[in-house]
């Protein structure tokens, strides 16, 4: 005689369920559960730990332009400006990392505030985007300010950092080169440094494969280049799995 709960005291319709794709979706259940915490991360980088749920995505820049539209009015109330939206990491460990800024600087409860603010943004607009694997499974929403060195990756950024020092490596016909000098122009296509030997650069932004400013320490900043800084970056995280 079957036992009382088993598959088999059952109709043969719901045995046929649970044996194809019910059981897989109860095990799927199963390990969400399991999984649906929430942690805070240890020093030195304060951490807000929520559920996240992250469908695959099509193109990764049309979904980064998404998250920074849909955001910015967000951070824009808190008296902040989107800096940055970009995703690092590979495959299992990606991180959705969101740089705000303004003047003066951005401390850490201020990173904590924006953090509330967009987290529950984020997950609908990549819901949105298209299916085709720009994120899939675990991913981490990181909130953080540029902090003394910026990355320079968008045209807002190079124009800002007219007149600072910074370091840009990019591909050229002999290989990878880097340069350090002050940037003296940007026209949308090009930007134009002054390296540190006095040879005039200029950089086909297509070439470019990293840029940032350069903190310069010390009482004698190089001529022309300007030494702002927002400060240590602060950070928030919100880590997310399907």
């Amino acid at each position: 005689m079957p036992k009382a709960g088993s598959p088999d005291a059952v109709g043969p319709e719901l045995r046929a369920w649970y044996k194809g794709a019910g059981r897989a979706t109860l095990e799927r259940l199963y390990w969400a559960l399991l999984t649906g915490v929430v942690n805070v991360g240890p020093w030195p980088t304060f951490f807000l730990e929520v559920t996240r749920k992250a469908r695959t995505v099509g193109s990764i820049d049309t979904q980064l332009e998404a998250v920074r539209a849909a955001v910015e009015p967000a951070v824009g109330a808190l008296g902040l400006a989107v800096y940055d939206v970009e995703l690092v990491g590979s495959a299992g460990a990606r991180t959705l990392r969101l740089t705000v800024t303004r003047s003066g600087g951005v401390d850490l409860e201020t990173i904590t505030s924006v953090t509330r603010a967009v987290s529950p943004i984020v997950d609908p607009i990549i819901d949105e985007c298209s299916t085709n694997g720009a994120i899939n499974g675990s991913y981490l929403l990181e909130v953080s300010s540029p902090g003394i060195e910026r990355a320079l990756r968008r045209p807002e950024h190079f124009r800002q950092a007219l007149g600072e020092e910074v370091s840009v490596k990019f591909h050229t016909s002999a290989g990878p080169k880097r340069v350090r000098g002050v940037l003296r122009g940007f026209d949308g296509a090009q930007c134009f440094v002054e390296s540190d030997e006095g040879v005039d650069e200029e950089i086909a932004i297509s070439d470019i494969t990293q840029a940032r400013t350069v903190f310069e320490w010390g009482p004698q900043p190089r001529q022309g280049s300007s030494t702002k800084s927002s400060g240590t970056p602060a950070r928030a995280r919100a880590k997310g799995k399907s």
